[in-house]
């Protein structure tokens, strides 16, 4: 007997078809096969995408704690650093006599 409720099934189906109508195909008849290696390719798809979902989330928990700039020097990102530019006026360092 299947875990799956048959609400569940048919939107599975319907996922499958319209798999198979991207991939140019008309009609081809489901079996039990072809709709197990269609269950586990989503499947695969789903827990890459809860992965990626979870690292971005531990990746903005990260900026918030540490700043961006701090997570992006820690997975070896090359951070420009904007340094400010420093203007001496010679006219108004003071001048001192020489000691001898």
């Amino acid at each position: 007997m299947s875990h799956y409720p048959e609400r569940e099934w048919s939107l599975i189906l319907d996922e499958w078809r319209e798999q198979q109508r991207q991939h140019g195909k008309k009609r081809v008849t489901v079996n039990g096969p072809l709709l197990a290696e269609f269950l586990e390719e989503m499947l695969t798809e789903e827990e890459v995408l809860l992965q990626q979902q979870r690292d971005h989330e531990a990746q903005s928990i990260r900026e918030a704690i540490l700043g961006k700039r701090a997570v992006l020097e820690m997975e070896g990102v090359e951070v420009e650093t904007e340094r400010p530019e420093v203007i001496v006026d010679l006219t108004r360092i003071p001048r001192y006599e020489e000691y001898r």
